[in-house]
């Protein structure tokens, strides 16, 4: 849906549909469950209600390694979802 944040602390909006923008609550729980499964601690924000909002937000003392991996469970999560 959409992308935002400043910095390192990002909000990814899930959607079931891009054009209607319609929320994607149910696939966001499991999004940051099966980060927690992998590791690494996704947050799950419920800005206006939605629920539909995946937050990253490392600490300041992350290693870009600690990143990288961050970075691949997402992606790693993002490709089961989307080939489901």
């Amino acid at each position: 849906g959409d992308i935002r944040g400043p910095g390192l602390m990002i909000g990814i909006e899930l959607v079931k549909d891009r054009k209607t923008k319609t929320p994607a609550r149910e696939e966001a729980r499991r999004f940051v469950k099966e980060g927690l499964l992998r590791g690494v601690i996704f947050g799950e924000a419920k800005y206006a209600g939605l629920g539909n909002i995946v937050k990253i937000k490392p600490p300041m003392v992350t290693t870009e390694a600690q990143l990288d991996r961050a970075l691949d469970v997402f992606e790693e999560i993002v490709q089961r979802m989307s080939d489901e």
